[in-house]
């Protein structure tokens, strides 16, 4: 009853599934929801308010991962910088990259399965080259987020700087603030990770030229 009762049934009328704390409360405490199915309808809800503004573009709730990540991303945007045109080409972009990403390790699997089924030819040799070059991959990763962030500035920030690369490994200076960027454990063990298989390559490789 009262005005939460009015807002409720405005929005009910207008599509949006409402459930108020109280209801919840109630279903809880007859154990029909689970901590996890409250949680899901609580995103519902919210996703559905965000859904009924006007400048809303999203489809209908669906609870699948790729919808809440790509919803929770433009909203941890609209944070720093609400802005609807710049944010809508930077969720768009993450959608891709996790298409790319998902089918891509799919076909790396593939790829992998198919490659241990022989021992011998390049994929076969993949299996240890790929675990091997870690560190360069993680160094590239790095390097190419250090450089995206410092060329990527928001217009809208407290404070103007020059598009700028961070050091990447060391001390480095960016404007008023210096940086510290030094490898850690997850470094360490990669490293350890690369020399153990290359020992393990050339063992292999040793003994097919014995053969």
């Amino acid at each position: 009853g009262g005005i939460t009762g009015v807002l409720k049934k405005s929005l009910e009328d207008s599509g949006v599934e409402v459930i108020l704390p109280s209801e919840v409360e109630k279903k809880k405490s007859h154990g029909s929801i689970s901590g996890k199915q409250n949680m899901i309808e609580q995103l519902k809800i919210t996703y559905d308010i965000d859904q009924a503004k006007p400048s809303s573009t999203y489809g209908e709730w669906n609870g699948s991962s790729f919808q809440v990540m790509s919803w929770h991303y433009a909203k941890s945007l609209a944070r720093y910088f609400n802005n609807p045109e710049e944010i809508k080409p930077m969720v768009k972009t993450l959608e891709i990259a996790i298409h790319v990403a998902f089918w891509g390790l799919l076909g790396a699997m593939v790829l992998l399965v198919f490659g241990a089924r022989k021992n011998s030819g390049l994929l076969y040799w993949l299996l240890v080259l790929v675990p091997m070059a870690l560190p360069l991959f993680f160094l590239i990763d790095y390097s190419a987020w250090l450089w995206w962030y410092g060329h990527t500035l928001n217009d809208m920030g407290a404070f103007s700087v020059k598009p700028f690369m961070p050091t990447v490994f060391g001390d480095g200076k960016v404007a008023q603030f210096t940086t510290h960027s030094y490898p850690d454990t997850g470094f360490g063990l990669m490293m350890l990770v690369f020399f153990v298989l290359a020992i393990a390559a050339l063992t292999r490789r040793k003994q097919f030229k014995d053969q």
